[in-house]
């Protein structure tokens, strides 16, 4: 959590670097070196998230029966379900995107890389025109 009287440019560059730093946590975590790796956590990702999500749905389903409002324990017992889920989605979510944020931000590093390497590359030519 951020202090409350922080400028906010800093603030964005500390949220910014928070970002990094859970991005790096991840990757670090999972031992994902390529693109093709972070794209497959996250399709394995997204399959648990939907798995999850329709767990969830089924149980609001049963919540709203007639047999789960008339027994308090078992009401309770879906209330608690349903809470493990929602906190497991939410965590789920999170991962999605930062791979996402990650696939994002590489791709478009690829491409800087390569309009530098352009560059980088036109460059000399037009030395050797000057010197002769």
């Amino acid at each position: 959590r951020l202090p409350r009287r922080v400028p906010p440019a800093l603030r964005e560059e500390l949220l910014r670097g928070e970002r990094f730093s859970q991005e790096v946590r991840l990757l670090s975590r999972y031992k994902i070196d390529t693109a093709e790796q972070l794209e497959g956590h996250r399709r394995k990702v997204k399959a648990v998230l939907d798995e999850r999500i329709s767990q969830r749905a089924a149980l609001y389903r049963q919540f709203r029966t007639v047999a789960v409002q008339s027994n308090p324990e078992r009401k309770d017992q879906v209330k608690r379900e349903i809470s493990a889920l929602i906190g497991q989605i939410r965590k789920l979510r999170k991962e999605a995107v930062l791979c996402e944020d990650i696939a994002r931000r590489s791709e478009k590093m690829r491409e800087n890389l390569r309009v530098q390497e352009e560059k980088e590359n036109s460059s000399p030519k037009r030395e050797e025109y000057r010197s002769r």
